[in-house]
């Protein structure tokens, strides 16, 4: 799961948001990292042939807690989508 899920369950469990921002920092390489490895065992490492099918991958992907930005990072953006 990305840090916006881990975030929303420890403040369901009760930890405060200080406690939260002080050791989940939503800025590391290393979410992106497991971005990519839960894009990779869901979808391999090949590029959308749709915008349909980018915007499946990108709703996955935001569902596991990380944030647009993480996912526009990793699929990139549909370069057919203005087509």
């Amino acid at each position: 799961y990305g840090p916006v899920r881990i975030a929303y369950e420890l403040r369901e469990k009760g930890i405060t948001d200080e406690v939260v921002s002080e050791y989940l920092d939503f800025g590391q390489a290393r979410w992106i990292d497991e971005l990519t490895r839960v894009r990779d065992l869901k979808y391999g490492d090949t590029p959308a042939d749709s915008y349909k099918e980018w915007a499946k991958r990108a709703t996955f992907l935001s569902n596991r807690g990380f944030t647009s930005d993480q996912v526009r990072q990793v699929l990139g953006d549909y370069q057919g989508a203005w087509d």
